[in-house]
């Protein structure tokens, strides 16, 4: 990015309203991706931020969080994100050390409990310009 040019970043950043069965799936998840040193979407949280701030080159900062429920009903995007993350746990069960059965009806679960918890997922937009 050239001096006085604008960086725009989309993080999901964080889950909220678990129910028991989606911290169980979110946490294999994680803690596989972990032990593996791989950088995942889901424990990002602030580090966007701090990773900008240390380079020197960032002046303006304008963040902007945004709660899109993970669910089956309702709008459009609801149902995107519900597909995402039971894509996203049918890919990640191939590299976990569960049956493929008990996974299976963990992800049927997970998007039992989204509805019942109202389960949210955070998506900030960061964008900021460079000196």
């Amino acid at each position: 990015c050239k001096p006085g040019g604008w960086i725009e970043l989309l993080e999901g950043e964080d889950v909220r309203y678990l129910g028991p069965t989606s911290k169980r799936l979110i946490t294999s998840v994680s803690n596989y991706l972990d032990s593996r040193g791989i950088y995942n979407v889901i424990t990002v949280n602030d580090d966007v931020l701090e990773f900008l701030n240390v380079t020197d080159q960032i002046d303006t900062v304008y963040v902007d969080e945004r709660f899109i429920p993970i669910r089956s009903w309702g709008d459009y995007y609801g149902k995107l994100c519900l597909n995402s993350f039971t894509n996203w746990f049918r890919i990640m069960g191939n590299f976990l050390t569960m049956n493929n059965d008990e996974y299976e009806t963990l992800i049927e679960q997970f998007e039992k409990e989204v509805n019942l918890y109202r389960t949210h997922i955070v998506y900030r937009r960061i964008c900021c310009q460079k000196f």
